[in-house]
């Protein structure tokens, strides 16, 4: 497979949620905040992109924007290496809990996926443009989670995100997401019902959207991963690791 271009996806994934969040820009980053749905990180965080700038002055800012917000200062890497190291001792300094949160990185390998002879039958997958009662019932399944259904409402209505759905006898049971960039394209969202599990159903949909994103776009695909389960299914269906040479890591004021 053609290596990707870290420039690209560092670009690419630090612009990731102006789909579903507001952004502020400074002169050190980027602010995005969504007072509507406070309890989501990826909705309500800062990037520090210049790291030349005055990091305690910056460090800050963000702390007040954010408190001014009623929401949770929250800082995310910028996919830089190395940033980890020089912000923390700034960070903490503010009061900020800093946590080291490594990722697996899988992208999609060229040559499809040899077709698995287990593959579970009677599940019809569609792309969907809304979030039905269906829907918010699998997004709830495994407890209340508003805040992923409030990423998705704002998310939707950007035709460069893909929602597949796998219904079984008209009810949904799986799904993911494909989102479409410019010049790669990502999967997330990806979620069974818990009574649904263990059937083959969360691999028939995502060889579903490795076929529908193969008719899509030409643009690499790739995903993060992290239990052991959901990393099985990637594998089977043809997403190979790759080494992610940045610094992942989140910092956070406890209220």
């Amino acid at each position: 497979m053609p290596p990707i271009d870290l420039g690209l996806l560092r670009r690419l994934e630090n612009a990731f949620f102006a789909d579903f969040a507001r952004v502020e820009r400074r002169d050190y980053g980027l602010l995005y905040y969504q007072p509507d749905n406070p309890l989501s990180h990826d909705s309500n965080h800062a990037l520090i992109l210049d790291l030349s700038a005055d990091l305690d002055a910056a460090v800050g800012d963000i702390a007040t924007f954010y408190q001014e917000q009623g929401l949770e200062p929250r800082l995310y890497s910028s996919f830089v290496a190395g940033d980890g190291a020089l912000l923390r001792p700034h960070l903490e300094r503010r009061g900020f809990t800093f946590r080291e949160q490594p990722l697996r990185w899988f992208v999609l390998d060229d040559a499809p996926a040899p077709p698995d002879p287990r593959a579970a039958g009677g599940l019809e997958v569609r792309r969907v443009r809304g979030l039905t009662k269906g829907l918010r019932e699998l997004i709830h399944s495994e407890g209340p989670v508003p805040w992923t259904e409030n990423v998705l409402r704002h998310h939707l209505p950007c035709e460069g995100l893909h929602l597949l759905v796998g219904y079984v006898d008209g009810l949904p049971v799986t799904m993911a997401s494909l989102k479409e960039m410019d010049g790669l394209a990502r999967v997330d969202d990806v979620l069974t019902h818990p009574f649904y599990r263990r059937r083959g159903y969360a691999r028939a949909l995502l060889a579903e959207l490795v076929a529908y994103h193969r008719r899509l776009t030409p643009q690499p695909l790739y995903l993060y991963a992290e239990e052991p389960s959901a990393i099985r299914v990637y594998e089977g269906v043809g997403f190979v690791e790759q080494v992610l040479p940045v610094d992942q890591w989140s910092a956070w004021l406890p209220g």
